[in-house]
């Protein structure tokens, strides 16, 4: 048997149980919280990500429709005769 087997049966036999659940308790805890942190956080960096690249392309679309619209006026420009 195990060090460990034997600490916990001799716990079990003289009814100190309660240490041993509330350090796996607190351990487990810690270790999700450990876990949930480092899950949120790339979460949220997967969330800027998208974000930037929305805005990119959102800022992409809107410089092509101001060229357009220069190049439209350009035209419209060289086609008026000077005075």
């Amino acid at each position: 048997m195990a060090r460990w087997e034997k600490r916990a049966k001799g716990a079990v036999a003289s009814g100190r149980v309660f240490p041993y659940l509330a350090a796996t308790t607190a351990s487990l805890a810690i270790l999700v919280g450990f876990i949930a942190t480092l899950t949120d956080q790339e979460t949220e960096q997967a969330r800027e990500h998208e974000f930037r690249v929305a805005n990119d392309n959102e800022t992409r679309q809107l410089l092509m429709q101001l060229d357009s619209r220069l190049a439209a006026i350009e035209k419209a420009l060289r086609a008026v005769p000077p005075d």
